[in-house]
């Protein structure tokens, strides 16, 4: 069967694209320039790259030829993706880099967090292949530290030392202990 309205399906059609590529280059004129993107800019730069999925998957949008509509401006959304990646790195690098010598538990957990949240945010998740893993230069002084917690920890359990003492009468059984260390270890 012949569409009849067939002109004024594909004028509608390209309204719509044409409304749809006008919100996108809105969301992207309203990002900071590319040198000052931070990871405060995460969220409205994950929802564009997202509408430009969404975008280039309608299928309303296809060619004669069967093609899915691409975005002019994708390079540049993906350059905006990288920038905030790499402010993020670099917040994670900085919170590794700012544990002091004898970092507490607390301050060991908050940078292994952030570090834990980018592996999990970035590892291969974007083409192309990134190895979010191997991009945090200093974890190795992470580790080191997490290994210097474990070892604190368990000399502290070796260093508790618990004595018990009965008693026992007839029909019943005292019992004292006495623990000498740290018991919150």
């Amino acid at each position: 069967v012949a569409i009849s309205n067939q002109a004024k399906l594909n004028n509608a059609i390209a309204q719509v694209k044409a409304l749809d590529e006008k919100a996108l280059n809105d969301a992207l004129s309203a990002l900071p320039k590319l040198a000052n993107v931070t990871v405060a800019d995460k969220e409205a730069v994950k929802a564009l790259k997202e509408a430009v999925k969404a975008y280039e998957s309608e299928t309303m949008y296809k060619d004669a030829d069967g093609n899915f509509a691409a975005y002019a401006k994708k390079d540049t959304v993906n350059a905006y993706f990288r920038a905030v990646r790499d402010a993020e790195k670099a917040a994670v690098v900085a919170a590794i880099a700012a544990l002091p010598e004898n970092a507490t538990k607390a301050q060991i957990e908050v940078a292994r967090k952030a570090y834990d949240a980018f592996v999990a945010e970035y590892q291969d998740a974007h083409a192309p292949a990134y190895d979010a893993k191997n991009m945090i230069v200093n974890l190795a002084k992470l580790t080191y530290y997490e290994a210097q917690l474990k070892v604190q920890e368990i000399a502290a359990v070796e260093a508790l030392k618990i004595t018990a003492k009965s008693t026992a009468k007839k029909g019943s059984i005292t019992v004292k202990w006495t623990v000498k260390g740290d018991a919150s270890a």
